[in-house]
């Protein structure tokens, strides 16, 4: 519990102050794990009010760090235009990261998306992934 606690300070300090040094004294594996569970808990309305603009807020801040499952929970809210706009380019820039982390389930939502794009929508979307992680994934959105 005192674990969960800190973690959670710590991403606190790092959200508010724009400090990422903080996250450095932390477990970045359990910080990833926490923030993702917080945009779960905001996205499914657990305990708290349905709020999908701080879900992606929370995933988000996990998907900066690398964790696949809040990419690809991002980039299905882009698609979906829930707590952020609308926007396959993004949609898709965030399932290619993730593909490219190994995860399945993006390889098909990459796919999937790819159809709904025009040649250039894609050519961006491929161009700002690419960006995004030789930028190790910050400065994406």
């Amino acid at each position: 519990m005192r674990r969960v606690v800190f973690v959670m300070l710590v991403l606190l300090l790092s959200m508010t102050t724009g400090n990422t040094w903080a996250v450095s004294y932390g477990d970045e594996f359990a910080v990833n794990e926490v923030a993702v569970e917080q945009g779960d808990i905001y996205y499914k309305g657990q305990g708290v009010v349905q709020d999908y603009k701080e879900a992606a807020r929370w995933y988000r801040l996990a998907a900066e760090q690398g964790d696949v499952k809040a990419q690809v929970n991002l980039a299905n809210m882009y698609y979906i235009g829930e707590g952020v706009p609308m926007d396959f380019i993004h949609a898709h820039m965030w399932f290619n990261i993730a593909s490219v982390n190994g995860d399945k389930d993006a390889i098909k939502g990459r796919k999937f998306m790819s159809k709904k794009m025009s040649i250039q929508q894609i050519e961006n979307a491929q161009e700002l992934a690419r960006k995004c992680i030789t930028n190790n994934y910050k400065g994406c959105e």
